[in-house]
């Protein structure tokens, strides 16, 4: 594999085939040669560019589009690109006779024709306007067509851009699934159900991912219901320090419902104003469970034949009851072996959705400088002890609210404390652009 090329000092370029060239110009670009980003003055490029990805449904392009207004409010430049949609432009350009319903059954070669000179359009805009600040290029990585699995960009479109990051628009799945399921797009094919939806988002991120790794470019995990303007500072480079919101949601929904709003409405705003807050609440994947039955099983029931596995082995029917969000943590409320009995898109098993609730919110921890806690509660939160705890081994700091007696085990993972939450914005508006405390 070719290593992702350095930058030319002088112009800018990372192309990988003509990264030494130094004289290209806009009207060579426009004949196909090499997609160097020198300005017509040859001056050195510093805008940023980020490739964004995201399943269909997931409003990817929308929320670039908000970021934008954020990005515009601090008198910044910035271009989105909806690749979808220059596309759909380049075959009328080309006078290619489709539909949006019939777009991938299209010849693989011929769509990657188009997708090429698609992006080529991007390439030509960078070219030509080298002074805007951000630029946002909102493409798929993956597909799900008809049952198959298609690539929505490759490696050498990836390197033609030259992304200097890589974004992944995430929202829960039953909103993804509920916007295809509407989008007339679809056509004749079947949009995807809860599990099939799942599994793409799954797919989506991990071809981000690998992108990245292999361009050694950072990339993050966004959900759709993070704040713009908080994620437009994530684009911009802006030295605000990225934190995650950690706090026992299970116990506070049930025991403090205005706690609850008070830190999703003026403690997240304050917190916005200071960091990149990455907030666990904007994806509730989770709350669907309380939705949902609850397999529970009947003493002397009987029994059926399952689908998978050891053909003599019998399986107990199961009643239906109501489950309840506190059942999160309750794991073996769920009976694996039963879960993969319905082969249906119907059904997201819930030891799906708490897994990848788990992943996302480890994710978030990751991708961020700190974690500040808000623990109001005795009683024992799981979650966010996992979350401090993860914090801690990957070594980051921890900032806890935290008014009880504090057990030295606690105390060992913690970086400071404090009582209460004005306490707390106090001691952080007094740290944020210190990075003595951050390490």
């Amino acid at each position: 594999m070719e290593a992702w090329p350095d930058r030319n000092a002088r112009t800018g370029c990372d192309c990988r085939r003509h990264a030494a060239d130094a004289a290209t110009s806009v009207a060579e670009l426009r004949e196909d040669q090499c997609p160097c980003l020198e300005g017509q003055e040859g001056q050195l490029m510093t805008m940023s560019r980020w490739v964004v990805t995201g399943v269909s449904g997931s409003e990817r392009i929308e929320f670039l589009n908000e970021i934008a207004e954020g990005v515009r409010r601090r008198s910044k430049t910035v271009e989105v690109y909806d690749v979808g949609q220059l596309i759909s432009e380049e075959c009328e350009r080309l006078r290619i006779v489709t539909v949006d319903s019939r777009m991938l059954d299209m010849d693989p070669h011929l769509l990657r024709a188009i997708r090429r000179s698609a992006l080529k359009e991007v390439r030509i805009s960078i070219a030509e306007n080298p002074q805007v600040d951000l630029r946002l290029i909102g493409i798929h990585a993956t597909f799900r067509w008809n049952g198959r699995l298609i690539a929505g960009v490759s490696w050498d479109d990836i390197c033609e851009i030259g992304p200097d990051g890589f974004l992944n628009v995430v929202d829960n799945v039953d909103e993804v699934v509920e916007r295809n399921r509407a989008n007339p797009k679809w056509g004749r094919a079947e949009a995807p159900g809860p599990l099939r939806t799942q599994e793409w988002m799954m797919e989506e991120e991990f071809a981000t991912q690998v992108f990245a790794d292999v361009a050694g470019k950072p990339m993050y995990v966004v959900a759709r219901k993070h704040a713009p303007d908080s994620m437009s500072e994530l684009l911009l480079g802006s030295d605000k320090k990225r934190v995650y919101l950690s706090y026992p949601i299970t116990a506070i929904k049930t025991e403090s419902p205005d706690l609850l709003k008070r830190i999703q409405g003026p403690i997240l705003s304050q917190l916005e104003e200071l960091f990149v807050v990455f907030n666990p609440l904007s994806i509730q994947d989770v709350d669907s469970l309380s939705r949902r039955p609850r397999r529970l099983a009947i003493p002397g029931g009987r029994t059926h034949r399952r689908k998978h596995g050891p053909a003599s082995q019998d399986v107990v029917v199961w009643a239906e009851e109501t489950a309840s969000v506190g059942d999160f943590a309750d794991s073996d409320t769920c009976d694996p072996t039963v879960a993969d009995e319905a082969d249906s898109d119907h059904d997201l098993p819930a030891a799906l959705i708490k897994a990848r609730t788990i992943e996302r919110d480890f994710r978030f921890v990751e991708q961020c400088d700190a974690v500040i806690a808000v623990y109001l509660t005795e009683k024992v939160s799981p979650g966010v002890l996992a979350e401090v705890m993860r914090a801690h081994r990957l070594q980051k700091p921890v900032f806890m609210v935290y008014p009880f007696r504090k057990s030295p085990f606690l105390e060992d993972v913690v970086t400071h404390f404090e009582d209460d939450l004005e306490s707390m914005m106090v001691y952080l508006r007094q740290i944020a652009n210190d990075d003595y405390y951050w390490r």
